[in-house]
């Protein structure tokens, strides 16, 4: 057997703490926080879904040891900079008058109020933005100025533009607007494979990842109790025609001859609040149907727990968080079969899905979870154990390790140059 010399011993020894010391830096680098620019022009306590989960997402990412900054609308007397849960929350001003929805001159004010004031904050590693417009449009004018990586979350409209798969998606103007930053971007992601679709329909040469939106099932729980009297319907979300309330207006119709004995509480507002009271007003619905308008979200777990069945039917949605958090609230959901909704809901399991725009599917299942409470029991317990697998936390993970990832691949770029 061949003897080891001193030299090649000494070189051994060497060569191993070199190796341990590369990998000790590795981890460093990994485990060092990152500075995350995050632009939502929609950022409770205003907007819908997109800002809710922008939200949880920036709350998760501190907990995790990151600095963010959230560049968002200015609203009333919303302070113009405080810390949240840890997060910078900094607000620009956007001629925003309406808690929910965003005109087109407060989403073009908020782009040009958040691109000059993002170059006066303190250089990010990299730009997460909410929706391919505004937020997309406003990271890509920073990656021409300040050579910023940044990604796109896709949140639905911004990809589907209120129509159905079938249709091909966004168009016009706003297709025009987006090409550029969809391109440009070092990472596309949808929140589920159903937008995720629609965005290749869109155009077929962007590639694009999904990562589903969480809930938070500690926020979101069910109730202790339930109460005897009328079964209590829920609907939150925005008041347009992409979320198919006149459908459910026709189904309740043909319920009202069957079951008297139930109650409708719809949550949120928009473009079609005053025609939907009054449609509800000529079917002779006005008594049971409740709309309660924009509510604040602090109010929003308590509405759920106070809830029999939610109710979502939508003619298209992204990754809808109102079935999410009605799933952690412990409510069988009944729901249009549209993409992102029908990955969250197994139809019989946890709730009851139908086609979208089939008024009489939806009625049959109305029905059904009205007069049968072991099966709405069931259901909801079901739903609520499904929930308990996606926590934020496991999101902002995912978002992490593509954060990562971009920066890696950014910083082998500039070293090859």
């Amino acid at each position: 057997m061949a003897s080891i010399s001193p030299v090649q011993s000494s070189f051994g020894r060497c060569s191993a703490i070199l190796h341990l010391w590369v990998v000790c830096l590795l981890l460093l680098s990994a485990l060092s926080p990152m500075r995350v620019l995050l632009l939502n022009h929609e950022y409770p306590p205003i907007g819908g879904g997109g800002g809710n989960a922008a939200r949880h997402l920036a709350t998760c990412l501190v907990e995790q040891g990151h600095a963010v900054t959230v560049l968002t609308s200015s609203f009333r007397d919303q302070p113009s900079h405080e810390v949240q849960s840890g997060v910078e929350v900094v607000r620009v001003p956007a001629l925003r008058t309406r808690d929910a929805e965003s005109s087109v001159s407060s989403i073009l004010a908020y782009t040009i109020s958040a691109t000059l004031a993002a170059h006066r904050l303190p250089r990010p590693d990299i730009v997460h933005a909410f929706f391919g417009v505004p937020g997309g449009a406003i990271a890509f004018a920073l990656r021409q100025t300040k050579a910023l990586p940044y990604l796109v979350s896709f949140r639905g409209k911004d990809v589907h533009g209120g129509r159905s798969r079938e249709l091909g998606g966004i168009t016009g103007i706003l297709k025009a607007v987006s090409m550029p930053v969809w391109r440009a971007a070092d990472a596309l992601v949808a929140n589920s494979e159903g937008l995720r679709e629609v965005a290749s329909l869109v155009d077929s040469g962007v590639e694009v990842e999904v990562i589903p939106n969480g809930v938070d099932t500690v926020r979101f729980s069910p109730s202790d109790t339930h109460g005897e009297g009328p079964v209590r319907l829920l609907y939150v979300g925005r008041l347009e025609p992409y979320k198919g309330l006149n459908c459910l207006l026709d189904a309740l119709i043909r319920v009202r001859g069957t079951e008297k004995n139930f109650l409708l509480k719809i949550v949120g507002d928009g473009s079609l609040r005053s025609q939907l009271t009054a449609e509800a007003e000529r079917a002779g619905l006005s008594d049971v149907i409740t709309f309660l308008g924009w509510v604040s979200p602090d109010r929003i777990p308590g509405i759920y727990r106070d809830a029999d069945v939610f109710v979502l039917p939508s003619l298209v949605e992204g990754m809808p968080n109102g079935v999410l958090e009605s799933m952690a609230s412990g409510l069988p959901a009944i729901a249009s079969s549209v993409p992102g909704t029908e990955e969250l809901i197994e139809s019989g399991t946890t709730g009851i899905t139908f086609p979208p725009g089939d008024s009489g599917r939806l009625a049959d299942a109305l029905i059904q979870l009205m007069s049968e409470n072991q099966t709405r029991t069931k259901m909801g317990s079901a739903a609520r154990k499904a929930a308990l697998t996606r926590g934020w936390d496991r999101v902002a993970e995912q978002y992490v390790t593509l954060y990562e990832r971009l920066l890696s691949a950014d910083e082998a770029s500039e070293s090859g140059n």
